[in-house]
């Protein structure tokens, strides 16, 4: 079996969401402009599955037990107010515009709001950054306070605050933790978890950028890399993200997998 094209774009889309892609630029972002990190997710035709090596032992972000995988699995759930694009720059997504003072920086958010349609507002970043510690960027906030329910003031030491903000830095609501069937602020809502088996994802109906292609994405979790090659041989994974690994492109190629 070989991937054809589609394989291969529901692998970049998963990647990109998991990976905060963004469309490119850096402007301050406007009302009613398309948010950093939210173009259209998703293969069009219902479901998709994609492969990921091991088990999160916490969806928290913030818990001391998150993982890169944590971060990975959290992404597409939760918005930040800066995201990486695909060229390495720190774009606005819930920023609307930024003003640096001297012991920090003072932000205004755009209009957005929770999947269960509450506002996403400045005291849900204030409580976000009181549990941030590294490898958070909010980590880098010494206090932060609400200046209204769309501004808040951040201060701390940072040489860039867009870049700071955007490392592993999402805005969770009330700071709170994440659940199967929570609150969402991201272009998919977590509608189920199975520790060991599989995360479902589906689409937020509140998201405040383009709407999702695919009315569901799984997340399976494989054990290791020989069973993980195994299902994508059987096409019962879509795409998946395997690692670095000796002579894996030519055991891919072997296995008739681009």
């Amino acid at each position: 079996m070989r991937f054809q094209s589609r394989a291969k774009r529901l692998l970049l889309v998963w990647t990109c969401a998991a990976a905060a892609c963004t469309p490119g630029g850096g402007g301050e972002a406007r009302e009613g402009t398309t948010p950093g990190g939210t173009g259209a997710f998703g293969g069009g035709d219902g479901g998709i599955v994609f492969g990921v090596l091991g088990n999160p032992a916490t969806l928290d972000p913030y818990s001391p037990l998150a993982t890169d995988l944590t971060y990975t699995l959290v992404r597409p759930l939760f918005p930040s107010l800066f995201r990486f694009g695909p060229e390495g720059r720190a774009v606005a997504m819930l920023a609307r515009s930024t003003a640096e003072t001297g012991s920090g920086v003072r932000i205004t958010l755009r209009r957005a709001r929770w999947s269960n349609g509450n506002a996403i507002t400045a005291r849900d970043v204030v409580a976000t950054v009181r549990r941030a510690e590294s490898p958070s960027g909010l980590a880098a906030v010494s206090s932060a306070r609400a200046l209204g329910s769309r501004r808040v003031e951040l201060r701390g030491a940072s040489k860039n605050w867009r870049r700071t903000l955007a490392t592993a830095a999402p805005i969770l609501p009330g700071g709170g933790g994440v659940r199967p069937g929570g609150v969402s602020g991201g272009p998919f809502r977590l509608s189920s978890f199975t520790p060991g088996l599989e995360a479902v994802y589906r689409p937020n109906p509140r998201w405040w950028g383009p709407e999702p292609d695919s009315d569901r994405i799984t997340v399976q979790f494989v054990a290791d890399l020989e069973i993980m090659l195994a299902l994508l041989r059987s096409g019962r994974l879509d795409g998946a993200a395997p690692p670095s690994s000796v002579n894996l492109g030519q055991r891919l190629d072997a296995m008739g997998i681009e």
